[in-house]
């Protein structure tokens, strides 16, 4: 918010009997003053716009973390996010053929519910042939939280992470396996 401000310089005299008056102001003039707004998210808000990424502060981040994240913010070089992304995404497609699996079956489609597949399996996880990647990614600073988002807390009445939750599932199909 910008607001122009009126000052002026005004000239003091004393007399010969020691009262002080006020003479006309000699000068005047105009100067600009940037007005401190209420919204700590304006200046950012602005920076971010213009960068096209306004979405960064959609919803705002908690109370008591909105300082770090508006610091973490301000730090980014966003043009050169831009040129960065732009490269990625322009990039010429990778050697090679890529194409989708072919051969997918459903389990719901298997005859008697799956049960050979789960058997297969369960014999699999068993003999150390199956493996699991669990891609998370991004830091938990919007959810007012220092870790990542697979760490944070999401409600669950059990107040486990979703690191947590997946890793105890991997674990009870490697019991499950081992006592067949």
């Amino acid at each position: 918010q910008l607001c122009l401000v009126a000052t002026a310089t005004v000239t003091q005299t004393q007399n010969e009997v020691g009262a002080t008056r006020l003479l006309r102001p000699s000068t005047r003039r105009l100067r600009r003053t940037v007005m401190a707004s209420a919204d700590p998210f304006s200046a950012v808000r602005a920076r971010l716009a213009e960068h096209g990424q306004a979405h960064l502060l959609s919803p705002p981040p908690p109370a008591a973390a909105a300082e770090d994240y508006l610091r973490q913010l301000r730090g980014l070089d966003l043009p050169r996010l831009r040129r960065m992304f732009e490269s990625s995404t322009s990039a010429q497609p990778p050697a090679g053929d890529i194409t989708p699996f072919e051969d997918i079956t459903c389990v719901e489609e298997l005859p008697a519910g799956g049960a050979e597949a789960h058997s297969e399996g369960l014999r699999l996880i068993a003999e150390g042939k199956v493996a699991a990647l669990l891609l998370a990614g991004g830091s938990g600073t919007r959810l007012g939280s220092a870790a990542p988002k697979g760490c944070y807390d999401i409600g669950m009445p059990s107040h486990k992470s979703l690191f947590q939750y997946h890793a105890e599932r991997l674990l009870g199909a490697r019991r499950l396996a081992a006592e067949r």
